[in-house]
């Protein structure tokens, strides 16, 4: 890529970072993105065909730097949950728009980042089954976390993260009681 187009990629990029920032849970207006970046349009377009591609590059920026810290940190499942709670709260919006487009939420699952993620929280699940079956409950644990259902449990269920935490470990057999809630 082109030093010209790289620098206007990071623009665009940082641009959108501040905007969401300023305007937490407003829609991305791409026409806002250029004027911020100080781009053209078309420029934003060529780079981001659609919000949520623009949003996706702003979460794999993010999901990277979070999975290279977690990874350092070899937390138990509830600790590396509640991490995982704090990120997705601080890209709600984003993670919101690409989960409403599916062609960006198959690019995902394709990208080397969500297999990261996956094994991120295979080493973090109970070590029980074979690996399949782990790489199926990291699957099966990180879609029960997509931005509607975590939304409805913390706004409407009115579930803390210790709380929605501790109830997943119980969920995914992990040793009852590792977080703040007592074993039945």
């Amino acid at each position: 890529m082109r030093r010209d187009a790289q620098s206007n990629r990071k623009k665009i990029i940082d641009a959108t970072k501040r905007l969401l920032a300023a305007h937490p849970g407003e829609k991305l207006q791409m026409t806002a993105v250029a004027r911020a970046a100080g781009v053209g349009v078309g420029t934003l377009y060529r780079n981001f065909a659609t919000p949520a591609a623009l949003g996706f590059a702003v979460v794999d920026a993010d999901l990277g730097a979070f999975i290279d810290q977690e990874e350092a940190q070899e937390r138990d499942l509830y600790h590396l949950l509640l991490a995982y709670f704090r990120f997705r709260e601080e890209h709600q919006d984003l993670l919101t728009l690409l989960e409403s487009d599916l062609n960006q939420e198959a690019a995902f699952l394709a990208n080397p980042l969500y297999e990261r993620l996956n094994r991120l929280f295979c080493r973090a699940l109970p070590q029980r089954g074979d690996e399949r079956a782990r790489r199926f409950a990291a699957d099966a644990l990180i879609a029960i976390l997509r931005s509607a259902l975590f939304r409805f449990q913390r706004e409407q269920r009115g579930l803390s993260q210790a709380e929605l935490a501790d109830y997943l470990v119980a969920l995914f057999g992990g040793e009852r009681g590792s977080g703040p809630l007592q074993s039945d």
